[in-house]
């Protein structure tokens, strides 16, 4: 498959950009996602999450010094990430691994 000519998965993306903090349920095991696919932005669905990632994620945001209301992907100053902002910042991770996205599998 040329990963190139694979519409990009918006809705993931617009997803993991507006989890804040207070969504990270390690009780549960799962992150709380509010406004997914077709949703309203009060609708909530719960995905599920591995105990060892939430920790991660959790001391992650600890360590940024972040509040419950911040949001978990940010930019300067706990404000909200842009998505081209992520797609700009996988691409880069991506050349240094050495992926080419045109890559056949």
């Amino acid at each position: 498959m040329d990963i190139a000519n694979v519409r990009p998965c918006t809705e993931g993306i617009s997803e993991a950009i507006n989890i804040r903090l207070r969504d990270l349920d390690i009780n549960g095991k799962c992150i709380e996602i509010y406004g997914g696919k077709g949703q309203d932005d009060k609708e909530m669905r719960k995905a599920p999450c591995k105990v060892e990632t939430l920790k991660k994620l959790i001391s992650y945001c600890k360590n940024n010094n972040l509040k419950p209301n911040d949001y978990v992907m940010f930019a300067n100053k706990s404000k909200q990430v842009h998505r081209s902002q992520v797609y700009r910042i996988v691409n880069q991770l991506c050349q240094k691994a050495g992926i080419d996205k045109t890559t056949q599998s």
